[in-house]
């Protein structure tokens, strides 16, 4: 189904309409802010494997619980290694 009207709400999520109301798409914080109660089954293991969860809720309702993980290349220990010896102080991971 086509959702239009899309607005980002910086460090928040998404806000479009669809045929059935109001899509939102964001984290459990978002959609209680927009006074939607995710689920929070499987909250506390994604959060304890480095995840993060984003939700998707159609008319009120939370519909979809997307699990999101950046797994850093298998290269990255050595690349950082060879900044460090160039005299590079601080290495940050930005996703």
């Amino acid at each position: 189904a086509e959702v239009t009207d899309v607005t980002e709400v910086p460090g928040r999520g998404l806000r479009g309409r669809g045929a059935a109301g109001v899509v939102l798409l964001g984290s459990a914080a978002w959609l209680g802010e927009n006074g939607v109660a995710p689920p929070t089954e499987g909250a506390t293991e994604a959060a304890a494997a480095g995840h993060r969860q984003v939700w998707v809720a159609v008319a009120g309702v939370a519909v979809l619980a997307l699990e999101l993980a950046d797994t850093p290349r298998a290269e990255a220990p050595a690349v950082v290694r060879a900044l460090a010896a160039d005299g590079l102080a601080r290495a940050v991971l930005l996703t």
